[in-house]
């Protein structure tokens, strides 16, 4: 068994940078999973309008469409990932009636 070259390792640049392959990522606090619901992240100014109609019903259909219009709506990363943990909560149902609660649907 080889071990993996020093030149292939992540180096940590300082406590919230790691360099991979030449390519910086920059580690950003995230809330626990259990504490991001709609209740306790900040609510969106306005909510973004999103159209259902037509696409597919599977859950992984709707909750695309809605991730892309909360992401041309400027919901932050943090609003997003809330939305997409309550979305999972359930069956395909609930994650219908959590498009309604996030978002302005047509």
């Amino acid at each position: 068994m080889s071990s993996i070259p020093d030149d292939l390792q992540p180096k940590r640049i300082n406590d919230t940078t790691v360099e991979f392959l030449g390519i910086k990522f920059v580690e950003t606090p995230v809330t626990p999973k259990s504490e991001r619901t709609w209740e306790t992240v900040a609510k969106p100014a306005k909510l973004a309008k999103v159209k259902l109609t037509g696409v597919d019903g599977n859950a992984f259909s709707l909750i695309g469409v809605c991730v892309e219009a909360a992401r041309k709506a400027k919901y932050t990363p943090e609003q997003i990932q809330a939305f997409k943990d309550e979305c999972f909560k359930g069956d395909n149902g609930y994650a219908l009636n959590t498009c309604v609660k996030w978002f302005e649907v047509r």
